[in-house]
Protein backbone atom coordinates (compact mmCIF):
# COMPACT_ATOMS: atom_id res chain seq x y z
CA UNK A 1 0.00 0.00 0.00
CA UNK A 2 1.29 3.59 -0.82
CA UNK A 3 0.76 6.47 1.27
CA UNK A 4 0.24 10.04 0.49
CA UNK A 5 2.32 12.35 2.14
CA UNK A 6 -0.21 15.20 3.49
CA UNK A 7 0.39 18.03 1.15
CA UNK A 8 -1.10 15.62 -1.27
CA UNK A 9 -3.44 13.87 0.71
CA UNK A 10 -6.38 16.99 0.60
CA UNK A 11 -8.68 15.81 3.19
CA UNK A 12 -10.45 19.29 3.45
CA UNK A 13 -12.03 19.48 6.93
CA UNK A 14 -14.83 22.59 7.70
CA UNK A 15 -17.18 22.51 10.36
CA UNK A 16 -20.83 23.60 10.42
CA UNK A 17 -22.81 25.45 12.92
CA UNK A 18 -24.73 23.35 15.54
CA UNK A 19 -27.80 22.59 14.09
CA UNK A 20 -31.31 23.66 14.95
CA UNK A 21 -34.79 22.42 15.56
CA UNK A 22 -37.96 23.83 16.32
CA UNK A 23 -41.01 21.82 17.25
CA UNK A 24 -44.07 21.63 14.90
CA UNK A 25 -47.36 21.04 16.90
CA UNK A 26 -50.04 20.11 15.46
CA UNK A 27 -53.79 19.70 17.48
CA UNK A 28 -56.61 17.54 16.34
CA UNK A 29 -60.04 18.04 17.35
CA UNK A 30 -60.62 16.89 20.71
CA UNK A 31 -57.70 17.68 22.81
CA UNK A 32 -57.60 19.86 25.34
CA UNK A 33 -54.77 23.28 24.49
CA UNK A 34 -52.85 22.38 27.67
CA UNK A 35 -52.19 19.11 26.72
CA UNK A 36 -50.33 19.91 23.62
CA UNK A 37 -48.67 22.42 25.33
CA UNK A 38 -47.43 20.10 28.08
CA UNK A 39 -45.98 17.63 25.43
CA UNK A 40 -44.31 20.73 23.50
CA UNK A 41 -42.77 21.16 26.68
CA UNK A 42 -41.04 17.49 27.46
CA UNK A 43 -40.26 16.97 23.87
CA UNK A 44 -38.27 20.37 23.87
CA UNK A 45 -36.41 18.84 27.31
CA UNK A 46 -36.07 15.67 25.85
CA UNK A 47 -34.45 17.15 22.79
CA UNK A 48 -32.29 19.44 25.39
CA UNK A 49 -31.23 16.25 27.08
CA UNK A 50 -30.80 14.18 24.51
CA UNK A 51 -29.56 15.94 21.61
CA UNK A 52 -26.94 18.98 20.87
CA UNK A 53 -30.01 20.41 18.52
CA UNK A 54 -30.13 24.15 19.14
CA UNK A 55 -34.03 24.44 19.97
CA UNK A 56 -35.84 27.60 18.54
CA UNK A 57 -39.36 28.50 19.58
CA UNK A 58 -41.98 26.31 19.43
CA UNK A 59 -44.68 27.33 17.05
CA UNK A 60 -48.47 27.98 18.72
CA UNK A 61 -50.10 24.55 17.97
CA UNK A 62 -53.25 24.84 15.39
CA UNK A 63 -55.45 22.56 14.00
CA UNK A 64 -54.62 19.27 12.22
CA UNK A 65 -57.83 18.85 9.05
CA UNK A 66 -55.82 16.57 7.12
CA UNK A 67 -53.91 13.34 8.78
CA UNK A 68 -50.55 12.01 7.26
CA UNK A 69 -50.04 8.34 6.18
CA UNK A 70 -46.92 6.29 7.52
CA UNK A 71 -45.59 5.90 4.29
CA UNK A 72 -45.57 9.88 3.09
CA UNK A 73 -42.93 11.66 3.76
CA UNK A 74 -43.56 14.54 1.32
CA UNK A 75 -46.58 15.41 3.83
CA UNK A 76 -44.77 15.29 7.03
CA UNK A 77 -42.21 17.24 5.31
CA UNK A 78 -45.26 19.61 4.27
CA UNK A 79 -46.27 20.10 7.96
CA UNK A 80 -41.88 20.52 9.30
CA UNK A 81 -41.80 23.33 6.28
CA UNK A 82 -42.81 25.82 8.70
CA UNK A 83 -40.07 25.16 11.14
CA UNK A 84 -37.65 28.10 9.92
CA UNK A 85 -35.06 25.63 11.40
CA UNK A 86 -32.83 22.86 9.97
CA UNK A 87 -34.90 20.43 11.63
CA UNK A 88 -38.87 20.44 11.95
CA UNK A 89 -39.69 18.36 15.00
CA UNK A 90 -43.48 17.69 13.87
CA UNK A 91 -46.13 16.99 17.25
CA UNK A 92 -49.16 15.59 16.37
CA UNK A 93 -51.87 14.78 19.56
CA UNK A 94 -54.97 12.66 18.52
CA UNK A 95 -57.28 11.67 21.18
CA UNK A 96 -57.71 8.05 19.88
CA UNK A 97 -57.38 5.63 22.66
CA UNK A 98 -56.46 8.12 25.52
CA UNK A 99 -53.93 10.42 23.58
CA UNK A 100 -52.33 8.81 20.10
CA UNK A 101 -48.95 10.76 19.63
CA UNK A 102 -47.06 11.86 16.14
CA UNK A 103 -43.78 12.58 16.88
CA UNK A 104 -41.53 13.08 13.59
CA UNK A 105 -38.22 14.25 12.72
CA UNK A 106 -37.84 16.33 9.46
CA UNK A 107 -34.29 16.78 8.08
CA UNK A 108 -35.96 19.74 6.10
CA UNK A 109 -32.39 20.37 4.30
CA UNK A 110 -31.73 16.74 2.76
CA UNK A 111 -35.86 15.84 3.14
CA UNK A 112 -35.06 12.66 5.36
CA UNK A 113 -37.98 11.18 7.71
CA UNK A 114 -37.97 9.77 10.30
CA UNK A 115 -41.11 8.81 12.59
CA UNK A 116 -42.42 7.36 15.64
CA UNK A 117 -46.23 6.70 17.02
CA UNK A 118 -47.64 5.70 20.19
CA UNK A 119 -50.27 5.44 22.44
CA UNK A 120 -50.59 6.63 26.13
CA UNK A 121 -53.43 6.33 28.42
CA UNK A 122 -52.79 10.56 29.63
CA UNK A 123 -51.05 13.46 29.66
CA UNK A 124 -48.08 12.08 31.91
CA UNK A 125 -47.45 8.80 29.86
CA UNK A 126 -47.92 10.30 26.73
CA UNK A 127 -44.62 12.66 27.51
CA UNK A 128 -42.77 9.71 28.73
CA UNK A 129 -43.22 8.38 25.41
CA UNK A 130 -41.83 11.28 23.66
CA UNK A 131 -38.41 10.79 25.40
CA UNK A 132 -38.39 7.55 24.30
CA UNK A 133 -39.58 8.32 20.79
CA UNK A 134 -36.90 10.75 20.69
CA UNK A 135 -34.13 8.21 22.03
CA UNK A 136 -35.05 6.37 18.58
CA UNK A 137 -35.05 9.45 15.96
CA UNK A 138 -32.02 11.59 17.27
CA UNK A 139 -29.49 10.83 14.39
CA UNK A 140 -26.48 9.39 16.33
CA UNK A 141 -24.11 12.29 15.04
CA UNK A 142 -26.50 14.25 17.22
CA UNK A 143 -26.55 13.01 20.45
CA UNK A 144 -24.54 13.95 23.50
CA UNK A 145 -20.86 13.45 23.19
CA UNK A 146 -21.32 12.94 18.88
CA UNK A 147 -20.48 14.93 16.07
CA UNK A 148 -20.68 13.51 12.83
CA UNK A 149 -17.71 13.39 9.49
CA UNK A 150 -19.30 14.20 6.07
CA UNK A 151 -17.18 11.92 3.55
CA UNK A 152 -17.46 11.96 -0.36
CA UNK A 153 -16.00 8.71 -0.44
CA UNK A 154 -15.45 7.26 -4.17
CA UNK A 155 -16.82 4.49 -5.57
CA UNK A 156 -14.75 1.67 -4.14
CA UNK A 157 -13.23 3.20 -1.46
CA UNK A 158 -13.13 2.35 1.86
CA UNK A 159 -12.70 4.73 4.84
CA UNK A 160 -11.28 3.73 8.48
CA UNK A 161 -11.84 5.87 11.35
CA UNK A 162 -8.84 4.68 14.35
CA UNK A 163 -8.16 1.35 12.85
CA UNK A 164 -11.92 0.62 11.97
CA UNK A 165 -13.78 0.48 8.87
CA UNK A 166 -16.94 2.46 9.07
CA UNK A 167 -17.63 3.44 5.72
CA UNK A 168 -17.69 0.87 2.23
CA UNK A 169 -20.06 2.84 0.18
CA UNK A 170 -20.97 6.12 -0.93
CA UNK A 171 -23.47 8.19 1.58
CA UNK A 172 -24.79 11.54 2.16
CA UNK A 173 -25.80 11.09 6.20
CA UNK A 174 -23.45 12.06 8.25
CA UNK A 175 -21.19 9.51 10.07
CA UNK A 176 -21.05 9.28 14.10
CA UNK A 177 -17.71 9.47 16.13
CA UNK A 178 -17.28 10.30 19.23
CA UNK A 179 -16.35 14.39 19.32
CA UNK A 180 -12.69 14.66 19.32
CA UNK A 181 -9.33 14.08 17.35
CA UNK A 182 -9.71 10.82 15.27
CA UNK A 183 -6.92 8.98 12.77
CA UNK A 184 -9.04 9.23 9.40
CA UNK A 185 -7.55 6.27 6.77
CA UNK A 186 -9.42 6.82 3.47
CA UNK A 187 -8.05 3.91 1.26
CA UNK A 188 -8.51 4.22 -2.75
CA UNK A 189 -9.45 1.29 -4.41
CA UNK A 190 -5.58 2.01 -6.52
CA UNK A 191 -4.19 0.73 -3.15
CA UNK A 192 -3.42 4.39 -2.50
CA UNK A 193 -3.94 5.42 0.82
CA UNK A 194 -4.60 9.03 2.53
CA UNK A 195 -4.10 9.17 6.28
CA UNK A 196 -5.17 12.10 8.38
CA UNK A 197 -6.29 13.81 11.87
CA UNK A 198 -9.19 14.85 11.96
CA UNK A 199 -11.39 16.57 14.48
CA UNK A 200 -15.05 16.90 15.22
CA UNK A 201 -16.75 19.25 17.58
CA UNK A 202 -19.77 18.17 19.55
CA UNK A 203 -22.59 19.08 17.72
CA UNK A 204 -21.19 19.66 14.36
CA UNK A 205 -20.06 17.96 11.24
CA UNK A 206 -16.83 18.39 9.70
CA UNK A 207 -17.15 17.97 5.75
CA UNK A 208 -14.01 15.68 4.41
CA UNK A 209 -13.83 16.16 0.54
CA UNK A 210 -11.10 13.94 -1.17
CA UNK A 211 -9.53 16.50 -3.65
CA UNK A 212 -7.51 14.43 -6.33
CA UNK A 213 -6.30 17.48 -8.34
CA UNK A 214 -3.72 18.20 -5.92
CA UNK A 215 -2.70 14.66 -5.62
CA UNK A 216 -2.24 14.54 -9.60
CA UNK A 217 0.22 17.36 -9.28
CA UNK A 218 1.91 16.39 -6.66
CA UNK A 219 2.68 13.11 -8.26
CA UNK A 220 4.33 14.99 -11.53
CA UNK A 221 6.31 16.87 -9.09
CA UNK A 222 8.06 13.83 -7.33
CA UNK A 223 8.58 12.02 -10.59
CA UNK A 224 10.54 15.26 -12.05
CA UNK A 225 12.11 15.25 -8.69
CA UNK A 226 13.36 11.81 -9.30
CA UNK A 227 14.52 12.17 -12.91
CA UNK A 228 16.28 14.86 -11.81
CA UNK A 229 18.22 13.38 -8.82
CA UNK A 230 18.68 10.04 -11.39
CA UNK A 231 20.13 11.76 -14.63
CA UNK A 232 22.18 14.45 -12.02
CA UNK A 233 23.34 11.29 -10.17
CA UNK A 234 24.23 9.20 -13.79
CA UNK A 235 26.09 12.08 -14.80
CA UNK A 236 28.04 12.44 -12.00
CA UNK A 237 28.53 8.63 -12.10
CA UNK A 238 30.33 8.77 -15.52
CA UNK A 239 32.72 12.27 -14.64
CA UNK A 240 33.89 10.72 -12.14
CA UNK A 241 34.55 7.61 -14.05
CA UNK A 242 36.03 9.26 -16.62
CA UNK A 243 38.26 11.57 -14.49
CA UNK A 244 39.82 8.33 -13.12
CA UNK A 245 40.03 6.63 -16.21
CA UNK A 246 41.88 9.89 -17.95
CA UNK A 247 44.05 10.12 -14.23
CA UNK A 248 45.25 6.17 -14.77
CA UNK A 249 46.35 6.75 -18.43
CA UNK A 250 47.95 10.14 -17.55
CA UNK A 251 50.02 7.80 -14.77
CA UNK A 252 51.21 5.68 -17.45
CA UNK A 253 52.12 8.93 -19.73
CA UNK A 254 54.39 9.87 -16.62
CA UNK A 255 55.85 6.64 -16.08
CA UNK A 256 57.41 6.85 -19.76
CA UNK A 257 59.10 10.42 -18.58
CA UNK A 258 61.60 8.60 -16.30
CA UNK A 259 65.34 9.50 -16.64
CA UNK A 260 67.64 7.00 -19.26
CA UNK A 261 69.74 4.64 -16.59
CA UNK A 262 72.24 3.74 -19.36
CA UNK A 263 72.45 3.87 -23.63
CA UNK A 264 70.29 0.74 -23.76
CA UNK A 265 67.06 2.23 -22.61
CA UNK A 266 64.67 2.78 -25.12
CA UNK A 267 64.65 6.57 -23.79
CA UNK A 268 62.40 9.28 -25.73
CA UNK A 269 64.10 12.32 -27.49
CA UNK A 270 63.32 15.87 -25.96
CA UNK A 271 61.09 16.63 -28.69
CA UNK A 272 59.14 13.41 -27.79
CA UNK A 273 59.19 13.97 -24.02
CA UNK A 274 57.89 17.55 -24.41
CA UNK A 275 55.20 16.13 -25.98
CA UNK A 276 54.41 13.42 -23.54
CA UNK A 277 54.25 15.94 -20.82
CA UNK A 278 52.28 18.46 -22.28
CA UNK A 279 49.49 15.37 -22.83
CA UNK A 280 50.07 14.46 -19.55
CA UNK A 281 49.69 18.16 -18.13
CA UNK A 282 45.99 18.27 -19.89
CA UNK A 283 44.82 14.62 -18.73
CA UNK A 284 45.17 15.44 -15.39
CA UNK A 285 43.60 18.88 -15.67
CA UNK A 286 40.40 17.08 -17.56
CA UNK A 287 40.75 15.18 -14.91
CA UNK A 288 40.47 16.91 -12.11
CA UNK A 289 37.76 19.31 -13.72
CA UNK A 290 36.16 15.90 -14.60
CA UNK A 291 36.36 15.01 -11.08
CA UNK A 292 35.31 18.49 -9.23
CA UNK A 293 32.02 18.52 -11.63
CA UNK A 294 31.12 14.65 -11.41
CA UNK A 295 31.53 15.40 -7.34
CA UNK A 296 29.30 18.30 -7.52
CA UNK A 297 26.84 16.91 -9.70
CA UNK A 298 26.69 13.33 -7.76
CA UNK A 299 26.41 15.63 -4.61
CA UNK A 300 23.43 17.74 -6.50
CA UNK A 301 21.72 14.44 -7.53
CA UNK A 302 21.65 13.18 -3.11
CA UNK A 303 20.22 16.85 -2.16
CA UNK A 304 17.36 16.73 -5.00
CA UNK A 305 16.74 13.02 -3.46
CA UNK A 306 16.91 14.28 0.35
CA UNK A 307 14.58 16.73 -0.68
CA UNK A 308 12.13 14.44 -2.36
CA UNK A 309 12.07 12.61 0.64
CA UNK A 310 11.28 15.35 3.40
CA UNK A 311 8.56 16.28 0.64
CA UNK A 312 7.04 12.42 1.11
CA UNK A 313 8.40 11.27 -2.45
CA UNK A 314 8.89 8.02 -0.82
CA UNK A 315 6.28 6.04 -1.60
CA UNK A 316 5.51 2.54 0.42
Amino acid sequence: MRVLPSIVAALLATSAQAATVRVVPWRVAGVPEAHVSGLVRATEAAVRELSTLGIQLAIPAVPLHKRCGTEDPACWTALASRAGADYGLVLVVDPGGGLTVDLVLVDLKARRVAQRRFTAPGPDGAAQGVRAALEALVPPFLRRGYGGFLVDLPPGGRLKIDGKVVLTEPSRAPLAVPSGRHEVDLLLPDGRAILRRAAVAEGQTSALALDLRPLAAARRSNDALRTTSAALWAAGTVALTTSFALAFVGNEYTRRLRPCASATDDCLTLDEAMRTQQATKQLYDTANVLLVGGGALAAGGAVVFTFDLAMGGGWQ
